[in-house]
């Protein structure tokens, strides 16, 4: 288990390091489930710098990383209001990335980054707090249920031209 975690809130000025997070964790999770073509054309559209700095400066999302000593370890992007992908009329908050550098999974930062979110939205009286993960990715979803989620719907994700489908998962904060 992985001790001395600290979030910081990721500002305009970290948007490069964000990229870089952003990018490995998402090719390590999932570049070899995917075909390569759909797999590259959505990280050409979501993971540039560009985009990185729209989302960074969206009002109601957040990016935070995890920290031990100086090196970042992992990240979450919690939505909140209008910044909500889905539910967006909806009073909860949503995570909708929690990432671990692989080097360092299986230390309980991925544990630590889901409590920083749950915290975090209890802090702020949401009621809920909602995700998306893919309906192939029994290891989160498993993580999830354990931690008390449950799924309350689905929706369709498009990773290039493939349409996959995201259980969208709810934890009551009250």
């Amino acid at each position: 288990m992985s001790k001395n975690i600290s979030f910081e809130r990721v500002g305009a000025d970290r948007a490069e390091t964000l990229l870089k997070v952003a990018e490995l964790t998402f090719r390590v999770g999932f570049q070899h489930l995917n075909d390569p073509e759909d797999f590259e054309a959505y990280m050409a559209e979501a993971f540039s710098l560009q985009q990185t700095k729209k989302e960074l400066g969206t009002e109601g999302s957040e990016f935070y990383f995890a920290i031990t000593g100086e090196e970042v370890v992992g990240y979450i992007k919690l939505n909140h209001g209008a910044a909500q992908t889905d539910i967006a009329t909806e009073p909860g908050i949503e995570l909708q990335r929690i990432y671990v550098m692989p080097e360092h999974q299986g230390k309980g930062i991925g544990q630590q980054l889901l409590d920083f979110a749950i915290n975090t939205g209890k802090k702020r009286q949401f009621p809920y707090l909602w995700l998306g993960v893919w309906e192939k990715n029994d290891g989160a979803i498993r993580f999830y249920k354990r931690h008390g989620f449950q799924q309350f719907g689905s929706h369709t994700f498009m990773l290039g031209n493939d349409p996959q489908t995201d259980l969208l998962m709810k934890l009551s904060l009250g």
